[in-house]
């Protein structure tokens, strides 16, 4: 299961729940939310938590957790793999354009809940986009290259926030 539709079906639960029990949403959402980032304080991070602003690496796989805060990067990579972002009450904004894989397809996985991202990716690369916005946008802008060098498969959820790429 994908971690966007594990995310849009809780939040469904919770609003069931909510009209059930008469309960107040913003509690149990905000209950929720310091439990998981007790958890995630424990447990380790999987993911690296970001203040950083404004930089350029050479990773492979980007797996980041924006919480409150703002991550702008432009990747370098000679061999990209995929990019797992999730923002919560934050801003982002990836450039991928000067990336470089020996992949056939690459995964982009992204998840905005009240943040935004901005993506950038390689004019070669068609993007295939699997997104939802909820009260929130979810677009792919990127033109169809001439020649198709790469796939990319843009999957994740926008609420209240919104996912954009371009190239």
């Amino acid at each position: 299961m994908s971690q966007a539709r594990l995310i849009v079906g809780l939040i469904i639960i919770l609003l069931g729940v909510n009209i059930l029990f008469d309960l107040s949403l913003v509690k149990i959402l905000f209950s929720l939310f310091v439990i998981w980032l007790g958890v995630r304080v424990l447990t380790g991070n999987q993911g690296k938590w970001s203040v950083e602003t404004k930089t350029r690496m050479h990773e492979d796989v980007l797996k980041r957790v924006i919480l409150f805060s703002k991550f702008d990067t432009r990747l370098l990579s000679q061999d990209f793999k995929k990019a797992e972002l999730v923002i919560i009450f934050g801003a982002s904004d990836v450039d991928l354009s000067e990336v470089k894989t020996k992949q056939p397809s690459v995964d982009l996985d992204c998840v905005a809940i009240f943040g935004a991202l901005k993506m950038r990716v390689p004019k070669s690369w068609s993007v295939k986009s699997d997104g939802v916005g909820m009260i929130g946008a979810f677009t792919n802008q990127a033109k169809p290259p001439v020649k198709k060098a790469v796939e990319a498969n843009l999957k994740g959820v926008a609420i209240f926030g919104g996912v954009n790429i371009v190239n």
